[in-house]
């Protein structure tokens, strides 16, 4: 009979970790789907608006700066295309990437009792956020696309290359949020504090307002990782020129490596936050 032992500590080599990641990742994928599932059912069940709160955050966001901008309230720079599309795909790309960073550290934290009392691939949480992530994505861009030819705006074959464009907002997002999910479990102060960051930054992109590129903060977009998504989602729909390929394709490297990364530090933490969290 085989008997495997689990301890706090994790004294597996690199290359064993990400052979187990690997493995992880096909083992846990009908849990995360089966995650996914369960919590899609249950989260709107009781809620009488059900899928509408998958997309009404980036729409209300969107909506208080189209009323603003148009009761002269605040002032914006002239926008390439009509403002009120303009920052509904900023909104929509923002709110996307502010929940696929907050994803993974809710999933784990929610299953942190099942995690202590059951043995499972634990990478199946992270395909259950990436589950979850993607499914609010298809919603987002639907209801993108049928607004942005309600204002007018042509839809062209191109407007499929937004996709990998959102995929990579999602991706980022979860790169990052597994990254720092071992300190969110354990401190609560980072899920706030997250929330506190994300809007000041919001700010500073080309969100909801354009960013002169011979400003010092426009100069900066090439080192904010959002900046590049959101400019050729807009460059894409709207048919600009687009100028950021360069930072574009230097952050979907660095997203790849932190994806990576994240998973290894979960590796590495989760069994003592267990152990820990089990004691």
């Amino acid at each position: 009979m085989n008997v495997k032992v689990y301890s706090a500590s994790n004294r597996e080599s690199l290359p064993k970790m990400i052979v187990a990641i690997g493995k992880g990742m096909i083992a846990g994928h009908a849990l995360g789907l089966r995650l996914f599932k369960r919590d899609l059912k249950a989260g709107f069940e009781a809620s009488m608006l059900g899928y509408l709160w998958t997309i009404l955050p980036s729409l209300a966001a969107a909506g208080l700066w189209i009323f603003l901008n148009h009761q002269r309230v605040i002032k914006v720079a002239p926008t390439p295309i009509p403002y009120p599309a303009f920052v509904l795909i900023g909104t929509t790309i923002w709110t996307l990437f502010s929940e696929s960073l907050n994803r993974p550290i809710q999933r784990y934290k929610t299953a942190m009792s099942m995690m202590v009392k059951l043995n499972f691939p634990r990478e199946g949480l992270a395909l259950a956020a990436l589950y979850d992530m993607l499914f609010g994505m298809i919603l987002k861009l639907g209801v993108l696309m049928i607004i942005l030819v309600f204002l007018g705006i042509t839809p062209t074959i191109y407007w499929l290359l937004v996709i990998p464009l959102l995929v990579g907002v999602v991706f980022f997002g979860l790169a990052i949020g597994l990254f720092i999910t071992p300190f969110g479990i354990l401190f609560n102060d980072i899920g706030k504090g997250i929330n506190l960051i994300l809007p000041f930054l919001m700010y500073l992109s080309p969100v909801v307002y354009p960013l002169s590129s011979d400003s010092f903060l426009g100069k900066m977009q090439v080192f904010n990782p959002v900046a590049p998504l959101i400019e050729g989602a807009r460059a894409v729909i709207a048919g600009l020129p687009y100028e950021m390929f360069t930072p574009l394709c230097i952050w979907t490297g660095i997203t790849f490596l932190f994806f990576a990364l994240g998973l290894l530090m979960l590796r590495i933490a989760l069994p003592i936050i267990v152990e820990r969290s089990g004691s």
